[in-house]
């Protein structure tokens, strides 16, 4: 017998509020709720002929996910950043993008995107648990998309978002994050190879800075797919 199982869902989050890039994986999600409801209006009338009857007229949507908050290697997951980094902001600083899909590349309407208004709750926070967070994440600005292209179909090229420290010398450890990490063949610093790399997450590296110049130091992250695009550095 084929079932389809809970933990098949994969959430990613973005600062980009276009939803058009940027996307990070949400790492150990524990359990996810679309939260889909629709509003029926009563729309009874002398034509429906004695029968009740109701119309949808808006929708209202609030995705809740809730994740063991994670930090490795000193840095916590990026995907888990980007929720996280709505905590008493307003604005635009308060939302971000969220997207939900079938991690098996099965298309239909469970499979939806939106702007979010991030609330966080945290638990399991005793000396021996694992701190839990849960995000309600009610939709806002309008941008509720079901039905969307599910992407993870097709792999892509690594994406670069970020590399810190910045200004270091050879042999510092430089923190890269951004996407599609996993698989990862070659990782170039000013178009020398880095003697040393480790591939935390599919968004995260951790990598030891190797012989150059000062000035600088393009990153170029490479996968089965193809390199990135060049993502400036500055070296000492």
């Amino acid at each position: 017998m084929s079932v389809l199982l809970a933990r098949r869902y994969r959430i990613d989050a973005t600062t980009d509020l276009t939803l058009a890039s940027g996307w990070l994986e949400v790492k150990r999600i524990t359990d996810f709720d679309p939260n889909v409801n629709p509003n029926v209006e009563d729309a009874t009338a002398y034509d429906t002929n004695g029968v009740s009857a109701g119309e949808i007229t808006m929708m209202d949507a609030a995705p809740t996910l809730t994740f063991l908050s994670a930090i490795v290697t000193a840095v916590r997951d990026p995907g888990q950043s980007i929720i996280l980094g709505t905590t008493g902001q307003f604005d635009v600083a308060a939302r971000c993008g969220l997207r939900w899909y079938d991690r098996n590349g099965l298309a239909g309407r469970d499979n939806g995107s939106a702007i979010v208004l991030p609330t966080l709750k945290r638990a399991q926070t005793g000396v021996k648990n694992l701190e839990s967070v849960t995000a309600t994440c009610p939709v806002t600005d309008g941008t509720l998309n079901l039905g969307i292209t599910n992407p993870g179909t097709a792999p892509t090229v690594p994406i670069i978002l970020t590399a810190t420290p910045s200004g270091l010398g050879v042999g510092g450890l430089l923190t890269i994050t951004g996407s599609a990490f996993t698989g990862t063949t070659a990782l170039t610093i000013g178009g020398v190879a880095t003697p040393s790399r480790v591939v935390e997450s599919d968004n995260l590296i951790v990598c030891a800075l190797p012989a150059g110049s000062a000035g600088s130091a393009p990153i170029i992250v490479t996968n089965a797919v193809g390199a990135s695009a060049s993502f400036p550095y500055t070296r000492t």
